[in-house]
Parts: structure tokens; sequence; C-alpha cells
């Protein structure tokens, strides 16, 4: 999401400059035939709570509650320990250009690990420091307060599941995200038992998302010998993290992109968006008050200490480290002996993400129904090496989410002639079948499971849970026995089809219709109201769309909120005031785009000093 990404901007500058889921089925189905599911929600959507020494709830100065998932203390003290621990180092750089024996670029590292993980930060056993306790609810929606249900359904927006099967029988995972992987996989495994108890089920139903990939990989390596296969009824994987984030794996072993072209260039901008783009160009030009050696050591040390001071010893991050990169890695951070018994966890995760394709298959082979659902086509932030070499949702890599599938790379098209690779024999009728998308972009047919892998063109992977055809897929999956494959109910749910983001249209619409009988609004608005609204509805309630179809649900969106405004303030400019910002807004961003780029024309990524000292003295 659009804040992530500020946070992401924000902390790499700090790093730089510090102080410087309508229709559900085609088939009614009786409530008795549905089995219970239970969600195993993504990265940070599990909640936990700090304690402090005395085994009260941790508060800052305010007396507020430190918030997971790092517990950050107030601006003041964040600043304050910023300035404690790297504010002299941070002095003496800047006056020298230089950083002797590393020493800012350690302090730094050392400041960002203890204010961003220092709460969080495990032992050599995988087990927090700290007195940190995350939230398990080991009980049915229906059980949970209205303030846990909201958090729910917030987290995951499948209230029409409620309606169809009931709450009774969703279930809903929850884990932190710094936690022990075999602690959170034995959990999983527990709680499935206590939900086929309480329910009277031999079978469940599990949704793993995006982390929650990580964990299903372990689930089923860790208990495919103790009947693990015969507890589930489907598995319906959401742009789950299969094969590890490339966004993580190469944080981990390159460490932050740092090319002249993406540091001084396109990383900031592109992280803060439109809105705040000239930020992004004025970033770009301040942190040049670093030579460029020092800000590459920096960048370089602080990522190897956050990941071996604060990091390494969080099985379940380990869990989204490719596979590919892990070898290394494990040579890298956990080959000492006080590693041994994390690496331990390490590798019984890495032999389980090498199985994954093998434990899936093997789970079809037992009677489990294995669906996927998976955006692609979004690049990922651009602060790993990968960024834009791969097809990707934004932040996990297509063949990690896919289980195989083939794309090149976003916007580029498989090349001319391009046949399917039908490299699965999952896929029943690979002479008829066509598993290439319609943007010719990616060939599901080397996916692993190509005849129940739902695609979604343009999906971003933080904004999956707004889109409402998602949500309704997996309801429908969930609820419907009768949905086996992508042609079950191509109309409604094909196996390609465009991502969009229209969670609360429904809410939208029913709210605005209100306004058609309300005295105090002219004919003509009504008019123009009751079309647009018809217009909206009928996109709305088709969830096989195309990308012009989306542009045109969110055009009316927008029309919408004007016929609102109109209602609700009357006729209206926009004023003198709002005007000249735009206007200001747009100049500043371009004086400061065309200054950022003559920089990295003319100088690379050289600092200020670098550039000084090239100047030939008379």
């Amino acid at each position: 999401m659009k804040s992530f990404r500020k946070m992401l901007a924000f902390a790499l500058a700090f790093v730089m400059l510090f102080g410087s889921f309508a229709a559900l089925t085609g088939t009614a189905t009786a409530k008795e035939e549905m089995y219970p599911s239970i969600v195993i929600p993504g990265l940070f959507q599990g909640r936990a709570t700090l304690y402090d020494e005395n085994g009260e709830i941790a508060k800052n100065a305010d007396g507020e509650e430190l918030e997971a998932p790092f517990f950050l203390s107030g601006t003041e003290d964040i600043v304050g320990t910023a300035l404690e621990t790297a504010g002299l180092p941070l002095a003496t750089t800047l006056l020298t250009q230089r950083d002797k024996d590393h020493e800012f670029a350690n302090a730094l590292g050392h400041a960002l690990g203890d204010i961003l993980l220092g709460k969080v930060v495990s032992d050599n056993n995988g087990d927090f420091v700290y007195d940190v306790r995350p939230e398990q609810l080991n009980t049915a929606v229906a059980n949970l307060t209205q303030e846990q249900k909201h958090y729910v359904y917030d987290t995951i927006p499948l209230t029409t599941y409620k309606d169809i099967a009931g709450e009774d029988k969703l279930y809903f995972f929850t884990y932190f995200s710094f936690e022990n992987m075999d602690e959170v996989t034995a959990r999983l495994y527990n709680l499935i038992q206590t939900v086929k108890a309480e329910t009277g089920y031999d079978k469940v139903n599990i949704v793993p998302i995006s982390q929650g990939g990580s964990i299903a990989n372990s689930l089923l390596e860790t208990y495919k010998d103790k009947g693990i296969f015969d507890d589930l009824n489907r598995i319906v994987y959401v742009i789950p993290a299969l094969d590890g984030s490339y966004t993580i794996g190469d944080i981990y072993y390159h460490g932050l992109i740092d090319d002249d072209e993406a540091l001084y260039g396109y990383m900031f901008p592109l992280l803060l968006g439109d809105e705040q783009e000239w930020l992004g160009y004025l970033i770009n030009a301040l942190i040049r008050i670093f030579p460029k050696e020092v800000l590459n050591d920096v960048l370089d040390i602080a990522v190897d200490i956050l990941v071996e001071d604060y990091l390494e010893n969080c099985t379940l991050l380990w869990g989204l480290i490719p596979s590919e990169y892990y070898p290394e890695l494990r040579e890298r951070y956990l080959s000492d002996a006080d590693n041994a018994v994390i690496c331990e966890q390490t590798d019984r995760y890495y032999q389980a993400q090498l199985n994954s394709d093998a434990n899936i298959l093997k789970a079809v082979e037992s009677g489990v129904e294995v669906f996927d659902i998976v955006n692609y086509n979004h690049p990922m932030y651009p602060i790993c090496d990968n960024w834009n070499k791969c097809q990707s949702d934004g932040i996990i890599q297509l063949d990690s989410t896919s289980m195989g599938a083939y794309g090149i790379g976003i916007d580029i098209q498989l090349p001319e002639g391009y046949k399917q690779q039908n490299t699965n024999v999952t896929c029943t009728d690979p002479a008829n079948h066509v598993h290439i998308d319609p943007h010719n972009l990616i060939d599901a047919s080397t996916g692993l499971l190509p005849d129940t892998t739902f695609y979604f063109y343009n999906g971003d992977h933080e904004q999956t849970g707004r889109n409402d055809i998602v949500m309704k897929l997996v309801v429908s999956l969930l609820t419907d026995p009768a949905f086996k494959n992508v042609y079950s109910y191509p109309d409604t749910f094909p196996q390609f089809n465009t991502a969009r983001r229209a969670r609360d249209m429904q809410s939208k619409i029913d709210s605005m219709k209100t306004y058609l009988d309300n005295e105090n609004v002219d004919a003509d608005t009504k008019a123009r109201l009751a079309e647009v609204l018809a217009r909206t509805q009928e996109l709305f309630d088709d969830t096989a769309c195309t990308p012009e179809e989306v542009a045109e649900l969110y055009a009316c969106n927008d029309e919408l909120d004007a016929i609102r405004d109109f209602i609700v303030n009357g006729p209206s400019e926009q004023s003198f005031g709002e005007k000249l910002k735009q206007i200001f807004m747009k100049i500043l961003t371009d004086i400061l785009r065309v200054f950022s780029d003559f920089l990295l024309a003319t100088t690379g990524g050289k600092g200020a000093s670098d550039i000084l000292n090239a100047v030939p003295q008379n």
C-alpha cells in the first residue's frame, strides 16, 4: 500500500541522511456440505503485545501502548536514540567527508536496528528476547468480540462467507511475523485439530495468504507423514510466498540496490509516488552530502548489521528467502556454532521449500483440492536488484506465487511465436487448454496447477484485500463443492482476469441510492445519479472484467464522489489557492526533477565533495 512505500522511502532516506475480495457462485450449495475454513494471513497481519519487566503492557511516555509490528516509542525517543548512537559519527563524517573505520555506518546500522527491531529481536533458539506475546484467536469468528471481528474482516474481507457458511465455520489463524517458524507451524497444526473437534468435521479448508504460504510449506512438510493430507479438504492459496520473495531475498543477499541510476534517479520518486514525487527528487540531491563511497558503505553495512544482529534468528523471515539464495546466505550468516539451533530450523524450512511442489502434488493425489490465486504485472519496489527484472505482483515474483508460471518481466510479452510449454501433467487437456494470458505476458502451463490457478492482471500484492473479485473468488472456492477448476464458471471467474480495487463499492452504491429519494435533490441531479449508479452496479456485478472496464468503474466512482459533493456542498469551483498550490507543486516537481536528472547525467553518483575534489586546482 502507498503508506508502506512511503515508510520504505523515509526509512531509506533516514539511513542515508539521518538528520539532514455481486456474484459468488453459479451453483447454490447446502450449508451442511461446507467444511470449516482457516485463514492464514500474511506479513504483519497478525497482532502482538509487548510487556515490560513487570509483566505490564509496555507503554510510551504518554501512556499509550506500544504497537506491533515494531513497538516504536515516540518521535522524541526515536530521535534521541538516533542522536545518541550516531550523532557524533554523523557530524564527524560530514565535516571530514570520510567515515573512518566505518564508525558512522556501524553506528547508524545499530541505531536503525535498535529503533526498528530492538524489541522484536530473537535469541539463538529463535525465541523472543523481550516479552512479546502474539495474539492467538483459537476459536471461531462467531465467538470473537466485536473488536476482534472488525480486525479479522478488515484484514481479510471475507464478510460474505458468514452469510453462506456462517461465522461458526470461519477461523482466523494469527501469528506474528517475527516469530519462530517451527512454533507457528505446530500451532497451526493444533488449530486444525481443534477446528475438527469443535465443528465435528473430519477435514478443514485452509487459506494461506502471502507469508501464510511459507507457513503452509512448513505445515505440509512437517506433518506429511502424520496425516495432514487427511485433515485437509481444500487449500486456497492467495498470492503465496511459496519460494520466498526477491524483495526480501535480494536485501539479505545483495543489500539495497545502490547503482547510480537507482539510488540517485528513480528509487525515491517511485517509492513516494505522484503526490510526493517532488520530495523523492529532493532526497536525490540531499544524499549527495555524503561522498559516494561513504553512502554505499552506509547502505551495505547497515543492512548487514540489521540482518546479523537483529534478523538472523527470526526463522519466519528466513521463510521468505528464495531457495536459490539460501545456501549462500546460510553460509554467510548461520555458519557459526552459536547459530547451530537456528541453522537447524532454517535447514528444515529450506527442505520444505524444496519439497513444496512435491508436497502439493502429494496433497492432490491424497484428494485435497488445491487452488491458487495470483497477481501479476506489477513492478516490485525499486529497492532490490530484481525489481525490474522479473514478473511480479509488486512484492513476490511470479514464479513463487504461481508455483512456476513463466513470464519475462513487467509489460514484456512472450517472444513472437512462443507456444505454451505444457510442462505439468496436472493439466487435464493440454492440447485444447489455453494457458497463455490475453496480454501474452505469462505462460501458466508451466505452473504446477494450471487448471486450478487464477491470475489477475496488474494485481498489486498489497491491494489484494481491496480486490472484491479475489475475495468473492475465495469465498466461492471455500463454499461451493461444484467449483473444481478455472473452467467451472468461466463467465464469472475466468482463469485470467483484471485486478481492481472495489471492496467498498457496493456500500457506496447503496449509500448513494438514498439520494434518489431525497426531496432536496433536483430532478436533473437525480436523473444523472440514477444513470451513473446503474452503470456502476453493472460494472461492479461483472466479476470477469477487462482493463478498460476497470478504468470505467474507477471513473464512475469518481463521478459518484462529484455528485455527492454537489448534493452536499452545492456548486463549487476549485479555489484560487488550490489552483495556485497545484501549479506551484507541479513547477516545484519539474524543477527538482530536472535538477536531479542534471546531477545524475553530469556527475553520476558522486557526492558534493567528490565533485569538488574532481575540479582542477589552480
